[in-house]
């Protein structure tokens, strides 16, 4: 199934590190939620939230590594909830799956900007990725050793 993303997952360099790769994208619109910055996070929330729409994009091509590197990457402050968004080149509606915050509403605080992401926290969060991802790395060496011991 499609992911719809709306935050730090648009960054090609985040999903360069991530990933190994930028994969192809759709852009998107979903409505019936609103984008929140959280209060001393870079990354932003999405919610529930009447006559309001998340601009994002749509990955239709990912392999089921990637969706667990994504999963992992989103943690338990983040439900995967199925979605239908609508897409930008056609207008057509089209099935998708979103992580939408669970945590601690009374955090959000604000519309999140992307560019001001980009220019503000971007170099240091991707730096927080490249570390994310050796610790997943390390995890998923442990669980294949004990596999073949």
């Amino acid at each position: 199934m499609s992911v719809f993303v709306y935050g730090s997952l648009l960054a090609p360099e985040v999903l360069q590190v991530l990933l190994g790769r930028k994969p192809q994208s759709k852009t998107a619109v979903l409505s019936g939620y609103q984008r929140f910055a959280i209060k001393g996070r870079p990354y932003p929330a999405i919610v529930k939230a009447v006559d309001c729409c998340v601009y994002g994009q749509v990955f239709d091509c990912l392999t089921v590594s990637e969706r667990k590197v994504f999963d992992l990457f989103e943690g338990d402050a983040y439900n995967l909830t199925p979605v239908q968004v609508k897409l930008e080149e056609n207008g057509e509606t089209a099935a998708a799956q979103v992580y939408v915050y669970v945590e601690h509403t009374q955090d959000l605080c604000g519309e999140w900007d992307y560019e001001s992401f980009r220019q503000i926290s971007l170099k240091d969060y991707v730096e927080m990725c490249k570390e994310f991802m050796k610790e997943i790395d390390s995890d998923i060496s442990q669980i294949m050793d004990r596999r073949h011991n």
